[in-house]
């Protein structure tokens, strides 16, 4: 229980653990949501935390203490027993020393600004990718059930690419038509740009 309990923390943590240029666009879009609620504390009278003070807020220490005493640990620990954890841990390195580099930047840029513009001389990318699993071939079977082929099978699902044998061909006047868009929920919209296929397309896949 305490193990299956790290890997859902992990997870929750999960897109720290992603190459800078991801990690920091998810960043940008918890903190815009961080102020979003500061200023309507401000409205009622309540106090605010100060990392949710757009006045008050410096992004790149919060984010190192977060990252150094949070999901730090818990990427190392995890990877004891999941050795392929430590991409993630690979990442957060490479995080943080970018973070260093964004210190005393003007909190605007840092919401409104990617990486390649606040940090022009940078590397041509921080920390590792994994790499992508081969999505099935058209008519293909998948084989045992996986990890990499579960995610295979969603993607593949969503994108309406790698269909079993004895699924129904689509018809000629389907062919190159997008995915139905699931309706989404106003506050949502701001991270439509970047949601998996998965997301987008609202399939879920029901296997175990």
């Amino acid at each position: 229980q305490l193990f299956l309990s790290s890997v859902l923390h992990a997870a929750d943590l999960g897109s720290t653990g992603k190459p800078a240029e991801l990690y920091f666009a998810w960043a940008q879009r918890v903190f815009l949501e961080f102020f979003d609620q500061g200023d309507r504390q401000k409205l009622l009278g309540h106090d605010v935390l100060s990392f949710m003070d757009r006045e008050q807020a410096d992004i790149p220490k919060a984010q190192q203490g977060f990252l150094k005493f949070i999901c730090e640990p818990t990427f190392r620990t995890l990877a004891i027993a999941l050795p392929g954890v430590n991409l993630a841990v690979d990442n957060l390195s490479a995080s943080l020393s970018m973070l260093t580099l964004l210190e005393g930047k003007p909190t605007a840029d840092l919401l409104t600004k990617d990486l390649s513009q606040l940090l022009p001389d940078r590397p041509a990318r921080y920390g590792a990718i994994a790499p992508r699993p081969a999505l099935p071939s058209e008519g293909s079977k998948l084989s045992a059930p996986t990890v990499t082929t579960a995610f295979s099978s969603a993607a593949a699902t969503a994108t309406g690419s790698g269909a079993s044998a004895s699924a129904p061909a689509p018809s000629e006047e389907r062919k190159g038509e997008e995915p139905p868009i699931a309706p989404r929920q106003p506050k949502l919209q701001r991270l439509s740009s970047w949601s998996t296929p998965c997301m987008s397309s609202g399939t879920a896949d029901s296997t175990p």
